[in-house]
């Protein structure tokens, strides 16, 4: 399998706890970078942090011509040079798509507060929740999953990401952004390798869209099921470390 493009989660897959990227993950996206092939970043940071983390790792976006593009926080931008130049058209569709959205997704958030009696959490947001441990995340999860399931909702994605739930219009997501992004650059999804941890990176991971999954050694328990159901990379190596071993098995393994 030849692929063309690394697209990868930045928090607990690239970034550890204290927001350290291997020195190692750059020089491979520098070797991707000189090779021909591409590198995206997909995060649920907006662009601006996403740009603040790389910079605390002494490297600024796009100075080595990578990454290519960050799909932050649903927009997606494509580097010129050091500078993101938003895609304009996808942003704009974003908006009107949320517009649409966004009072199911409250509702939905109202409705199943009852039913959160007794756990930790505090309302971050008109649709989402962040919980003060991951094993109350994971069943408000169900709950809502439940709730949805039994009301026909499916224009609504919901997220989790860590101790965070956020709901979305279906439209959105991590798969959906990198779509567009492998159409923008003429490849095929099966030519991009996706590494995620979280219950949001599941659209880029589930292979629904045909992009080849991989995910560190801490990834949620879910997500390293789904990756290896879908016959996709399982790292030995925590955050970016695993990152870095997934690079080198996908690019350059001759196994």
């Amino acid at each position: 399998m030849s692929f063309k493009m690394v697209a990868t989660d930045m928090d607990w897959t690239l970034l550890d706890a204290e927001r350290r990227i291997p020195p190692e993950v750059f020089k491979l996206f520098n070797k991707i970078t000189l090779s021909g092939g591409y590198v995206a970043i997909v995060t649920g940071r907006d662009v601006e942090s996403a740009r603040e983390v790389f910079l605390e790792n002494a490297y600024e976006p796009g100075r080595d011509g990578y990454p290519h593009a960050f799909a932050a926080a649903n927009k997606i931008f494509y580097l010129e040079g050091t500078e993101c130049v938003p895609d304009e058209e996808w942003n704009a569709k974003i908006e009107k798509w949320w517009s649409e959205s966004q009072p199911l997704a409250k509702q939905i958030i109202d409705e199943i507060i009852p039913q959160l009696e007794g756990y930790k959490y505090e309302r971050t947001w008109d649709c989402g929740l962040g919980f003060t441990n991951l094993e109350d995340a994971i069943q408000a999860q169900k709950i809502i999953t439940q709730y949805m399931r039994g009301n026909g909702i499916s224009s609504i994605l919901l997220e989790r990401n860590g101790w965070g739930i956020a709901l979305n219009d279906v439209r959105l997501g991590k798969g959906n952004c990198l779509y567009r992004i492998t159409q923008k650059m003429g490849l095929r999804p099966e030519e991009v390798i996706a590494i995620g941890d979280s219950n949001n990176d599941r659209t880029m991971l589930d292979g629904k869209i045909g992009f080849f999954p991989a995910c560190p050694a801490n990834a949620d328990g879910e997500i390293i099921d789904l990756v290896r159901e879908k016959s996709g990379l399982i790292a030995k190596k925590n955050y970016g470390w695993g990152v870095v071993e997934v690079i080198k098995q996908a690019f350059w393994s001759k196994t």
